[in-house]
């Protein structure tokens, strides 16, 4: 029966999801574990030859260890956009409703970016490379509880301490972040794979004895907070462990539903549940392409993961880096070649060592025959590299032109047929930080409900970026777009758009979109306050506004007078421009 994720969960629950999701996830990881020896450089390229060939010798290959597969990686993750743009509809029509989603926008993308710095690893780009490697990534979406509650005062502290740590908390208050993203290792995480947002996922982790103790004593404090504030508390239970050495490392797994929240230890030992204060189950995932399954064959989620772009071009990279070694081998075999004497070796040995010179007979001296480098190897090596290029790009596509003599539209042309080989994986990039910032709001909006007393979620932000948490709405659809920053195709775009300005086409909110400007009412008011600035009539307005407030009454009055001159001379021209219209019409004068 399938876990229902509003009621508390069972011991039983735990040790069937982990059991099953285990097993379905177990050959999926071997693969995405296999791909991974190659970009670091790990993997035996001789490994299937030596299993063909029993006889053969463990290790009689030279080894190599090919930079192919990590640069085409590593090109790919390069030709992907890493800065998330935000995208928000009006819930209504209006340019109230227009300027409340961005605002909405402008804060949701100040948290997020806030967020992505505070972590060693980028998220975007972590994520662009768990895609390109394994056709999958997950995310995760967490509270930030860090200077969350107002700090009280501790026994036997003085005023001043205590005023001097309520200010710093006052202060960062003002800037407290509490979204945090990061993006776990495949595997870290077991969900259901074919749901992007999974009502249920268990994350495995590993800490010290003493950083498990510290989180239980956090949630025993969290509970005596709020056990019978919120019933939902009331079911809520820590259980300590002992430990002798406080460094000892554990392995321990969380369990998160959009209600719940409970730690296992790796033995199976249940050490905390509580409810889940977010009110969202906090991790997601997908998939890069179109995956499918052999028709009529068990399901196996391994075969997701060997639809990966890098996961095809294994064989090539293995026999490009054999033909390598081979030819490497040949190249030293013919220019280290050792001596053939027909008499004793020894005594030539000795010979050479003493004076340095072959003192023989030279018809009984030669050199051994080697083999030879076959023509064949060049044109297979060709071939080979020819295919990885196919299944990727280029080296001409991923950006090593000759800027001297390639054309701006050549140049667009080779950026885009590089940006097709990549499309889907940019695509759920786009799909998966929608679905983080979406995630992220949720959090914010549930979380403010569960705390309800506490000031801090009224309004949140990074500097001026500020959202109020009331004005959410429930509203938690964002999109998202990376854009690729190409600066011939960037030129084309542009010129294309002012064309279809000029000529009427396009309006000026598309104008914007293509010139990239995200805060379009705050773009439209700008631009009306530039028009205003550049009416003369409004400048004399302002003049003698300012005249009246300085008490310069008699510039005041002339400027006054010039306005009475502009306003007469404007209705002037306002009649004169519609005569023609009422003489050519045929209407009759007023």
């Amino acid at each position: 029966m399938p876990i229902d994720s509003h009621k508390k969960p069972t011991e039983r629950d735990f040790q069937d999801f982990h059991r099953y999701h285990t097993n379905t996830w177990s050959g999926a990881l071997g693969v995405m574990r296999e791909v991974q020896k190659y970009y670091f450089g790990t993997a035996d390229i001789w490994a299937d030859y030596y299993a063909r060939n029993p006889l053969v010798a463990r290790n009689s290959r030279p080894p190599f260890n090919p930079s192919l597969f990590a640069s085409r990686v590593d090109q790919a993750v390069a030709s992907l956009a890493f800065e998330p743009k935000l995208h928000r509809r009006p819930v209504g029509e209006g340019m109230a409703h227009q300027g409340h989603a961005d605002e909405l926008e402008k804060g949701m993308q100040a948290l997020l970016h806030d967020s992505f710095s505070q972590v060693t690893n980028f998220p975007p780009k972590l994520a662009g490379k768990n895609l390109v490697l394994f056709d999958y990534t997950a995310a995760q979406i967490m509270l930030n509880t860090t200077g969350m509650t107002r700090p009280e005062k501790r026994d036997g502290e003085s005023s001043e301490s205590f005023d001097e740590r309520e200010m710093e908390w006052l202060f960062n208050e003002q800037h407290w972040n509490p979204i945090k993203v990061y993006i776990p290792t495949p595997g870290e995480v077991l969900m259901d794979p074919f749901e992007t947002n999974p009502p249920v996922a268990m994350w495995k982790q590993r800490a010290t004895a003493w950083d498990l103790a510290e989180t239980i004593t956090s949630a025993e404090r969290r509970h005596s907070i709020y056990r019978g504030t919120y019933p939902q508390f009331d079911e809520a239970f820590t259980r300590s462990f002992s430990f002798s050495d406080p460094y000892e490392e554990k392995d321990f797994i969380h369990w998160y539903t959009a209600r719940w929240h409970g730690i296992y230890l790796g033995t199976g030992e249940n050490l905390i549940w509580e409810p889940n204060m977010m009110g969202v189950q906090p991790f997601i995932h997908d998939w890069a392409g179109d995956v499918i399954s052999p028709v009529g064959e068990k399901f196996d989620l391994a075969n997701w993961v060997r639809q990966a772009i890098m996961y095809r071009i294994i064989d090539e990279i293995v026999m490009a880096a054999q033909a390598t070694v081979s030819d490497q081998n040949l190249l030293l075999r013919n220019a280290f070649t050792p001596y053939v004497y027909e008499g004793d070796p020894a005594e030539l040995a000795a010979k050479l060592h003493q004076t340095g010179v072959l003192s023989a007979n030279p018809k009984d001296i030669s050199l051994l025959e080697q083999p030879q480098a076959l023509p064949a190897s060049f044109t297979q090596r060709e071939a080979l590299e020819a295919g990885i290029d196919r299944h990727t790009f280029s080296p001409l596509e991923a950006g090593f032109a000759d800027l001297r003599t390639e054309t701006a539209t050549g140049a667009a042309i080779r950026a885009e047929r590089a940006g097709r080989t990549f499309q889907s994986i940019r695509t759920k990039m786009e799909h998966l930080f929608a679905n983080i910032a979406s995630h992220s709001s949720k959090i914010i909006y549930y979380s403010n409900k569960v705390l309800k007393d506490s000031d801090i979620f009224k309004e949140i932000g990074v500097g001026d970026a500020r959202v109020r948490v009331v004005d959410m709405e429930e509203q938690f659809h964002f999109s998202v777009t990376f854009e690729q920053v190409d600066i011939a195709s960037k030129i084309q775009a542009e010129q294309a758009m002012w064309q279809a300005f000029d000529r009427g086409i396009v309006g000026p909110a598309y104008a914007r979109r293509v010139l990239g400007i995200e805060n379009e009412k705050e773009a439209s008011d700008d631009a009306l306050d530039g028009l205003l600035q550049r009416d003369p009539e409004f400048i004399q307005e302002m003049l003698v506004q300012v005249a009246r407030k300085k008490g310069l009454d008699e510039y005041a009055d002339r400027k006054e007078s010039q306005l009475k001159v502009l306003r007469l001379q404007r209705m002037q021209q306002e009649q004169q421009s519609q005569l023609p219209q009422l003489t050519n019409g045929n209407s009759e004068m007023p």
